[in-house]
């Protein structure tokens, strides 16, 4: 059989070890667009209060989702192990952005709280979004390595062709 040896068509099976890690990408993609933090005084957010999760990490996520979904489709359908593999590498650098370069900065009050003493800083749905689709992604990833198939031997006439 040729590449698509693992499950070329869309089984149930197939689809769904591709759920996770398409949601996975779903959210990713969700908390690019979405409010990473917001720095309120009281009860308003002042001008400057509100932070976008794409643009605080260069819309990295929305790069690595795209790669997540082809990885997984390559991963499931095309049944490459370096694909699945990959797709768990993407997903622990999605995570290591939410958790390293966007969580320590949802509390940063910055020059909102020198200027006013009542601001506080909080995480908004964007790093929720960021750390769930990174999850997904994971343990979707790891799914597909362990469901994958053993490799297949080499047929007998193969490998006696081969030894002549």
């Amino acid at each position: 059989m040729g590449p698509l040896a693992f499950g070329g068509v869309p089984t149930a099976r197939n689809i769904a070890l591709l759920a996770l890690p398409l949601a996975g990408a779903a959210l990713l993609v969700a908390a690019e667009l979405s409010t990473l933090y917001e720095i309120t005084v009281l009860t308003a957010v002042p001008e400057g209060g509100s932070f976008a999760a794409g643009p605080h990490h260069g819309y990295a996520l929305g790069v690595i989702a795209v790669a997540i979904a082809v990885m997984s489709l390559g991963a499931v359908l095309g049944g490459s192990r370096p694909a699945a593999v990959a797709l768990l590498a993407l997903a622990a650098a999605a995570l290591a952005i939410a958790l390293a370069v966007d969580l320590p900065d949802v509390h940063e009050t910055g020059l909102i709280g020198r200027t006013y003493d009542a601001a506080e800083a909080e995480p908004r749905a964007g790093l929720y979004l960021e750390i769930a689709g990174g999850c997904a992604a994971l343990v979707g990833g790891a799914l597909i390595l362990v469901a994958r198939p053993a490799p297949r031997s080499r047929s007998r006439s193969r490998r006696t062709a081969a030894a002549r």
